[in-house]
């Protein structure tokens, strides 16, 4: 299947996520946002389980084949008292997803099945957290700081299980704003040009291992990126008009 956000023909209603089979597309809302009604704060996927924060809750709705979702919202509860005004840094593994609570800050962890109304807390307060990758047993935290000016960046990492005490990754980027990570390595959106020289809207990457030796770029001026994926092989990316690649 493929989830998506986009906007529906009335420009009265927010976009919606929607699902369909790859193989044959006939676009279904996983839930009715309504005239004026809410949009997905942030929304990832655990298999074929989607999840998404919207309102003041988080949902779920799994799909059980090619084209074959509820779409119907279930409620996952994870304690989150008011309302949902911007985006929610979520990722999910195997085991489950992790989010930035809206109303906390707190980074937890909640399982892929069942309710989730205690979720882990991982991080207590995650201020300025604007992205969240994971690899293996490892998360990857990112802050943009401050656009515009000296970088101010920074990506951590955390365990996947337990309190976390973070680790530095890497810091000084220049509005870094995008991540992704798998088995090959982090990978980043720098907005800003490095300090003093290079190209501004940079597709870079490090190793998992560190990023002693600096971010390697795989890409450069591509303004208007808004999202960033993986496979084995390639980084892929969509700006305003384009979905692009490149080899990692």
């Amino acid at each position: 299947n493929v989830f998506y956000v986009a906007d529906p023909l009335q420009n009265t209603i927010r976009p919606t996520l929607y699902f369909c089979s790859i193989a044959s597309c006939t676009p279904t809302s996983l839930y009715n946002s309504g005239l004026l009604g809410g949009f997905p704060g942030g929304w990832t996927r655990s298999g074929d389980t989607a999840f998404w924060a919207i309102y003041k809750n988080l949902d779920f709705s799994t799909c059980t084949g090619p084209g074959a979702c509820s779409g119907t919202a279930t409620s996952y509860n994870a304690g989150i008292t008011s309302q949902i005004s911007g985006p929610t840094p979520m990722v999910a593994d195997a085991s489950g997803f992790y989010f930035v609570n809206p109303t906390t800050t707190a980074l937890v962890h909640c399982p892929a099945t069942g309710a989730c109304s205690a979720p882990d807390t991982l991080l207590a307060s995650t201020s300025g957290v604007s992205g969240l990758a994971v690899a293996g047993t490892t998360l990857y935290v990112l802050h943009s700081g401050q656009e515009g000016g000296i970088p101010s960046g920074s990506i951590d990492t955390c365990p996947t299980s337990g309190s976390c005490t973070p680790s530095s990754f890497i810091t000084k980027q220049p509005y870094p704003t995008l991540i992704t990570a798998d088995s090959s390595g982090v990978y980043w959106f720098d907005f800003d040009p490095p300090l003093g020289n290079g190209d501004p809207n940079q597709i870079v990457t490090c190793p998992l291992t560190g990023c002693g030796g600096g971010p390697r770029s795989l890409a450069t001026k591509q303004s208007g990126t808004t999202l960033m994926r993986t496979d084995a092989s390639f980084v892929y990316w969509a700006t305003g008009s384009q979905i692009l690649r490149v080899a990692k």
